[in-house]
């Protein structure tokens, strides 16, 4: 330490120019960007390594490109501190700032290891308000340690930004080459992942996430437009073939022990697309009302785990928080669910009116289902719902027409009520209905009837197509040997709360997140259950009810049996979008946003304060990360 201090005496009694200091300021954030590229080691240890040329390409090119880009982003002010004239000055606030990003990078490295998602202002704030030591306990000696710590690196830091100076003004040596080569490096980074991604290449698309910050470049619809690739016609063995496995990743925590029951059910799960939960009745769905009626179990209090498309299906056919998508993605892991349908021997009957590719189920939950139908033919909404409902009427009779006893999952993934949509000759039961939506007039005071009529409207529509399906199956003489279970993806919202909100995607308030369920049983009673249910419910239902699974719920889900009486006793429940996530209670709503900020909202998405946080959520927050290997 000494030695330090008598050498930072030595060489700060020097003088720089203003174009010395700027040449100083380009090396000291060269500096730092070395740092952390060094500490960002620390991340890999939960990443596969690359085994191909082009993932070893992408990684050395990365791995000091990305520190680099993080460096003079944050960094940048550096340059203005190089009007300040006093060079001892200019190094302290230098060492300050290197000292301080090295210190973050370092948490981040720790927060990591334990939630497998990078620091923001939500996890500072969680650490920072939890007195009891919930989360991380620090005792007394680990504070002292790090304040040690940290004084040491600024001192340290300190006589490096001095030999800096003392280095650019004895030497005309420049950095912008350096910076000029990363920058290069840093494009190629990013091309190298555009074509990984347009191509399936887990070997790239798997780094980003170990990257804080990592903003990963795509264009597959660009290179789609351009012909430079042929999402149809892409080869699918490999994927088929090995689907991939993220190595911090334990999905499941132990491997299912399952045995196909002697009678196995058929099973049906239909998807309506933005269906809310107050839109099951025997006006708007009759269709779907009469089968609930007659031996259906309606859950009321059912929620989605996500107001996303994307996340309300992952939730649905995982049994995971939305906030996994990416590492399922990245790694091509399929659902369980869907695997172990297909090992007991039943016929996938997947149909879909929009495109399975975007968002990619393709290589998530049907990442294993080989010749997968990736949409529906039609240029609306409507036609294309028409379409899925007569390919499945033909799938259906091919597959009966077998005659063999082998049992069918059909998923129907139905659109229209998404696009507001039915075919022009449809008889509307509700007006006045909008001829056309115009996003324009949606406003705060707007009366939002004609619009919520044609909402109806469409999924009227809807409920006619599931009736088609429901009475064929009825004609087939199926539906006493067939679970039908019947759901959204996501709700749908009119300004409901009042704060001008439309659509979904934009909130979790229950109009964005709840939606109906309906689980028809052969022989069941019909009743009702009010009882706190979501989404993640589903995959443990179906795994232990009908295909024989024994593995207790929490080695692959979220979720609990629905048909258990503990089900429905859920104390917090969570859902995500694509960039945002929420968990919330039967009173609160405890919404973080992209940057990491959060605010705690009642049910009706009015703001509480002078509360904290709720007592279950650092329990929440470990039961997040439960799916990542510590």
């Amino acid at each position: 330490m000494s030695a330090i201090v008598s050498y930072c005496k030595n060489i700060s009694n020097i003088t720089m120019t203003f174009p010395q200091r700027l040449r100083w300021a380009g090396w000291l954030l060269l500096f730092n960007a070395s740092m952390a590229a060094l500490i960002g080691l620390l991340y890999f240890k939960w990443m596969p390594l690359p085994e191909s040329i082009l993932g070893w390409l992408y990684l050395v090119l990365t791995l000091p490109s990305h520190y680099w880009l993080l460096s003079v982003l944050t960094g940048s002010f550096l340059l203005l501190l190089a009007l300040i004239p006093w060079p001892r000055a200019l190094a302290l606030l230098a060492a300050l700032y290197s000292s301080i990003t090295i210190v973050l990078l370092v948490v981040d490295t720790m927060v990591f290891d334990q939630y497998r998602f990078h620091i923001n202002a939500f996890v500072i704030d969680f650490l920072l308000n939890d007195p009891d030591g919930q989360i991380i306990h620090f005792p007394l000696i680990m504070w002292i340690i790090v304040f040690a710590g940290l004084l040491l690196l600024v001192i340290i830091m300190y006589g490096i930004s001095l030999f800096l100076q003392n280095l650019v003004t004895r030497s005309q040596r420049r950095s912008r080459k350096w910076h000029f080569f990363l920058f290069l490096a840093l494009l190629g980074s990013h091309g190298i992942h555009v074509w990984a991604d347009a191509q399936f290449l887990r070997d790239v698309t798997q780094q980003p996430r170990f990257y804080p910050l990592m903003q990963a470049a795509t264009a597959q619809r660009f290179m789609e437009r351009h012909g430079w690739i042929d999402a149809e016609a892409r080869d699918r063995a490999e994927l088929l073939g090995t689907p991939g496995k993220a190595k911090d990743i334990m999905y499941p925590k132990n491997p299912l022990e399952c045995t196909a029951p002697e009678k196995q059910y058929n099973i049906l799960m239909v998807v309506i697309d933005s269906w809310r939960f107050d839109m099951l009745n025997e006006s708007i769905t009759p269709n779907i009302h009469r089968l609930a009626e007659s031996h259906g179990i309606q859950f009321t209090q059912h929620y989605s785990g996500s107001n996303s498309t994307r996340g309300g299906i992952f939730s649905l056919l995982y049994g995971l928080p939305a906030t996994y998508w990416g590492p399922f993605l990245s790694n091509t892991i399929p659902s369980l669910l869907i695997t172990t349908l297909q090992q007991q021997g039943y016929a996938m009957g997947i149909f879909a009116s929009a495109r399975l590719g975007k968002p990619e189920f393709d290589r998530t939950a049907f990442a294993t289902i080989s010749d997968l139908r990736m949409g529906s033919q039609g240029s609306s909404p409507a036609e294309r719902d028409q379409n899925l409902t007569n390919d499945w009427l033909e799938w259906i009779e091919r597959h009966q027409a077998q005659g063999n006893a082998e049992p069918f999952f059909g998923f129907l993934f139905y659109d229209a009520p998404h696009g507001y949509d039915f075919p022009s000759d449809y008889p509307v039961p509700f007006t006045p209905s909008w001829e056309e939506v115009n996003y324009l007039l949606l406003r705060q005071g707007f009366n939002p009837e004609p619009f919520i009529n044609r909402y109806k409207n469409s999924v009227h529509f809807n409920d006619t197509l599931v009736g088609e399906v429901l009475d064929d199956l009825q004609r087939r003489n199926l539906l006493d040997n067939t679970i039908v279970i019947i759901t959204g993806d996501h709700g749908q919202e009119f300004n409901d709360l009042g704060k001008n909100y439309w659509g979904h995607n934009s909130n979790f308030s229950r109009y964005q997140i709840q939606t109906p369920l309906v689980i028809a049983i052969p022989g069941q009673k019909p009743h009702q259950s009010n009882g706190l249910t979501t989404h993640h419910d589903m995959v443990p239902t179906i795994l232990s009810q009908w295909l024989g699974c024994q593995n207790p719920a929490g080695d692959y889900s979220f979720g609990v049996n629905l048909l258990e009486k503990t089900s429905g006793n859920h104390q917090w429940i969570v859902a995500a979008s694509y960039i945002e996530f929420a968990l919330m209670d039967e009173k609160t709503i405890l919404a973080v946003n992209h940057s990491g900020g959060y605010t705690l909202l009642d049910r009706e998405y009015n703001e509480v304060k002078g509360e904290g946080m709720p007592s279950w959520v650092p329990q929440a927050m470990r039961e997040l990360s439960q799916f990542y290997r510590q």
